[in-house]
C-alpha cells in the first residue's frame, strides 16, 4: 500500500491519504474519508474486510455516494470473496473486539450494504493483481 501511495503522489502531484497512517482516532479517520477523500482505493488482501476500520471506511465512502467518492477495489492474490454466511454473520467475520463501529453511527446493516456493493456492483471497476 505504501508503494502505491508513493506512486500516486508522484503521478498526480498531490498527497494520497493512507489510512494506516491514521488509525489512532477512528472518528477522525471516518470524517477524513467523508470530507477529504475523492477516491477510496480498497486494497483487498486476505484480511482487509475483517478489519473493522476498513469496513467503516468502505461504509463511510459508500454512504457519501458515488458522486462524492469513487471506490476502486484492488484484488490481491490472497483475497477471497467472503461467503454469504460470512456476510450474514458479520460479528463472526469482522473482529469488532478492537472497535465498535456503532459508536460512529455505522450499523451491521450499513456495513453489509456497503460490502455487497463493493463486491458485487457492476458499476465498480475491479483491478486484479496476479
Amino acid at each position: 500500500a505504501l508503494v502505491l501511495k508513493v506512486m500516486l503522489d508522484k503521478k498526480q502531484n498531490q498527497n494520497t491519504f493512507l489510512d494506516s497512517d491514521h488509525l489512532i482516532e477512528l472518528d477522525t479517520l471516518f470524517d477524513t474519508v467523508k470530507r477529504r477523500v475523492g477516491r477510496l482505493i480498497v486494497f483487498l488482501t486476505r484480511d482487509t474486510l475483517t478489519r473493522p476500520w476498513c469496513a467503516g471506511e468502505i461504509t463511510t465512502a459508500f454512504r457519501a455516494g458515488r458522486s462524492r467518492i469513487s471506490i476502486l477495489p484492488i484484488h490481491t492474490p490472497s483475497f477471497s470473496v467472503p461467503s454469504e454466511q460470512d456476510l450474514m454473520d458479520l460479528s463472526s467475520y469482522i473482529d469488532f473486539s478492537s472497535c465498535n463501529l456503532a459508536q460512529y453511527g455505522i450499523s451491521h446493516a450499513d456495513i453489509l450494504q456497503a460490502l455487497n456493493h463493493l463486491l458485487h456492483s457492476e458499476s465498480l471497476t475491479h483491478v486484479r493483481f496476479q
